[in-house]
């Protein structure tokens, strides 16, 4: 008898129910976040992602004011446990993608060498870096996209099954979370120094 084929299955099942429960205890630790310092949060967050998708990069881009540019505010790399963030690519350079991630719910490529949509980053970040498969999710915060999560893959390439591309969208949905309440202290801290310096004249 040729019991591989059934073996195989099984296996393939086995690595998928693993996969299922990565992702609910990935999303069960994110549950708990305080969300106290802004940064902290999306280091926690690419982390989660990362070693919850076994993938070697995740990095959080949000839009600057003039929606001109995306900027990198976490860079995780899994291999080297490290973070790192401030890079910017510019709407006038990269165009085709501008007009995707503005448009398209998400982004599961299994080839990045065949995906048109990726073309203008190929010979300068796809390649050197190793890229094979890539999955980028839009961010909203109140309706209006504000930035990108971008979870690549290296090595063989890899099909982005449907659990890990929801488990993608339930952590945009975080960050927006993140950016409203970051966004919410920010304007918090303004009020309280305009009130003390109407004090001050008043005085």
């Amino acid at each position: 008898h040729d019991y591989t084929g059934s073996t195989y299955m099984e296996k393939d099942a086995r690595e998928q129910q693993k996969n299922k429960i990565k992702i609910q205890q990935a999303l069960l630790k994110l549950s708990r976040l305080d969300y106290e310092s802004f940064d902290e949060t999306l280091r926690m967050i690419s982390e989660t992602i990362a070693s919850a998708l076994g993938i070697e990069r995740v990095s959080i881009w949000l839009y600057d004011s003039e929606k001109a540019a995306i900027v990198c505010h976490d860079l995780f790399s899994l291999n080297k446990n490290t973070h790192s963030k401030g890079t910017i690519l510019y709407e006038y350079m990269y165009p085709v993608y501008f007009k995707t991630i503005m448009s398209e719910q998400i982004i599961a490529v299994k080839d990045v060498y065949t995906e048109y949509r990726l073309s203008e980053f190929v010979e300068n970040y796809l390649k050197p870096l190793g890229i094979t498969s890539l999955m980028d999710v839009p961010v909203r915060t109140q309706g209006r996209r504000c930035g990108v999560i971008c979870c690549e893959h290296t090595g063989r390439h890899r099909d982005w099954l449907q659990e890990e591309q929801d488990f993608a969208v339930s952590v945009s949905n975080l960050v927006s979370l993140a950016i409203e309440t970051h966004e919410r202290k920010k304007s918090e801290e303004l009020l309280k120094l305009r009130e003390k310096a109407l004090k001050k004249i008043d005085n």
